[in-house]
């Protein structure tokens, strides 16, 4: 009885639109059309990248102090040649800025085919004894990391196991 009161109040040949242009979308997605058609699409606008000089060509970083290159390239992870508009800035930003060195980033596209990138390291205030071992803390007073430490010699080494928490007020005291 709905469907009787739902089919008077639809035309037949709206209906029928409506239940062909379902199938034929059902058919072109699950055939792997779609899939083909967007592939196609995203080749083309790469080739025309390509062609007007949308690629990257340039990378420029800036702040590197102690963040070792490896690191940074993993992060980065672009490649020389692939269009500079499907680079994704954020997820640079975001995946340098997990890095332990890193504090702050700033990723920009400089068109044609250029990566500029900007970093600000932590700034190391002390090293950190605790049961035996040694951390470097930042300014404040958090882990910035624990190993490979000799670069790092001759800086305060503090004690105690509340000492990060007081460390960065300890140090300005002392200045």
């Amino acid at each position: 009885r709905a469907v009787i009161a739902i089919y008077n109040l639809v035309p037949t040949n709206i209906l029928f639109s409506i239940i062909v242009l379902a199938s034929i979308s059902s058919w072109f997605y699950l055939s792997g059309g779609y899939d083909a058609t967007r592939i196609f699409i995203h080749n083309v606008i790469n080739n025309t990248y390509s062609t007007s000089g949308l690629v990257l060509k340039d990378v420029y970083l800036e702040g590197q102090e102690y963040t070792s290159s490896e690191e940074i390239l993993k992060a980065i992870d672009v490649k020389i040649g692939e269009p500079i508009f499907d680079i994704s800035l954020w997820d640079i930003k975001e995946r340098l800025e997990n890095l332990n060195w890193v504090k702050y980033a700033v990723v920009e596209r400089l068109l044609p085919s250029t990566l500029s990138i900007r970093m600000i390291e932590e700034r190391p205030l002390a090293l950190w004894q605790n049961n035996g071992k040694l951390y470097l803390l930042n300014v404040d007073g958090k882990i910035i990391k624990d190993n490979n430490l000799e670069r790092f010699s001759d800086i305060m080494i503090i004690v105690g196991k509340h000492a990060p928490i007081h460390a960065p007020s300890l140090i300005q005291s002392l200045k």
